[in-house]
């Protein structure tokens, strides 16, 4: 019994009190990053038809709370449960970029498509 008590834990910090977090926001942020990330770059491209998924707060609940979580078991906590945002979102720009690379040849999310929507803000006022 403690030898399993070793596999799990590392110096204070109990991976099983994150494990649900973990695999609960790992999920959610895998649902909700491809809307969020597609809502995002077609606001920086001026395409201003679908807003919800940028206002809706799921978005944010999806990194605020996993940190709060993480706050709570030291810098372990943070570095597990950062993977819960980081993974899903950073896999799904780069899925969108690759895929808008092969419409376009270039990605959507570059800085030229920045420029172009504060260009374009700037002539809409």
């Amino acid at each position: 019994d403690e030898d399993a008590n070793i596999a799990t834990n590392v110096g204070d910090v109990n991976f099983s009190d994150f494990a649900f977090p973990f695999l609960f926001f790992l999920v959610w942020n895998s649902a909700l990053c491809t809307p969020t990330i597609l809502t995002f770059a077609g606001l920086i491209r001026g395409e201003y038809e679908n807003l919800i998924p940028l206002l809706c707060p799921h978005w944010m609940i999806g990194f605020i709370i996993p940190m709060y979580i993480g706050s709570l078991h030291g810098i372990v906590g943070y570095a597990v449960l950062s993977i819960t945002f980081l993974l899903p979102y950073s896999a799904g720009i780069i899925s969108i970029c690759m895929e808008r690379h092969n419409e376009e040849s270039q990605c959507s999310l570059d800085q030229c498509s920045l420029i172009e929507f504060f260009k374009r803000r700037r002539n809409e006022q």
